[in-house]
């Protein structure tokens, strides 16, 4: 599951080198049902051995998953959301764009309209598969709902401070070699400080508060999960950073000569 701007993209890139094509599938198209992977035939379904991208609980019903492991990298949530606000405004084939770019009052004025249920606790929307509950509504019985599944379905339970340890994880949890890889899509600012003021960030504090509540619980989840290897998985993570690091400076070299 990627929590939008939650490092998905780098962990998708480490997926790419994991599993076959035909065995993987990124689905895309989350707020409007997935519709991708619907239009995809029932055989190359049932193929699906990793189903990864925006999506929400419940979509392994879809590739006919009897037994469906979740993992995710959860954000906290106004890093998460400010992230996701300057993506949009520096990404012209966005659906949400043109919206965006008519309201000079920035987040202010899209709160006012409700039309951006990403703003409104998107990682409880995704995992309560609540994503078309209407602006504002998301409260304590979606929190419970995303609860059990957190606690529930998800194997692999990782936080953006920790995204190296996750992938560590995720390899070893699939009993693959641990691929090299680099932080990817970092979203650019500067263009659109300007459109964000400290009343914004009151209002994703406000739009939010179950989503925090959500963030804090994945953390002592993460470390719950983690700690019966924790030496080891430091050691792991300090030498794949290490490695991931030289390889990156030793393509940038090389690419620059090229």
């Amino acid at each position: 599951m990627h929590i939008p701007k939650a490092g998905g993209l780098t962990v998708h890139s480490v997926l790419e080198k994991i599993y076959p094509r035909n065995k993987r599938f990124a689905t895309k198209g989350m707020w409007h049902g997935n519709q991708d992977l619907l239009s995809t035939g029932e055989e190359d379904r049932r193929a699906i051995q990793c189903l990864h991208g925006h999506l929400s609980f419940g979509i392994h019903d879809r590739i006919m998953c009897e037994y469906p492991a979740y993992s995710a990298v959860f954000r906290e949530p106004i890093s998460r959301v400010k992230s996701a606000y300057y993506n949009i405004l520096n990404d012209p084939t966005h659906f949400l764009y043109s919206t965006f770019k008519s309201y000079a009052k920035g987040i202010s004025g899209i709160h006012e309209t409700k039309i951006w249920k990403g703003l409104d606790n998107c990682q409880v929307r995704m995992l309560s598969n609540t994503l078309n509950l209407p602006y504002g509504e998301i409260g304590e019985v979606q929190f419970q709902q995303a609860k059990l599944v957190l606690e529930k379905h998800f194997k692999l339970i990782g936080t953006m401070p920790n995204i190296d340890v996750f992938i560590v994880r995720l390899c070893q949890y699939h009993n693959f070699p641990i691929p090299k890889y680099r932080i990817l899509h970092r979203s650019g600012k500067a263009s659109v400080t300007a459109n964000y003021s400290d009343s914004d960030e009151l209002i994703i504090a406000d739009m939010n508060k179950w989503d925090a509540k959500l963030y804090r619980l994945a953390l002592e989840l993460e470390e719950l999960q983690i700690s019966k290897q924790l030496s080891e998985l430091k050691e792991l993570t300090a030498a794949y950073r290490k490695n991931t690091d030289w390889w990156w400076n030793i393509k940038s070299v090389l690419s620059k000569r090229g």
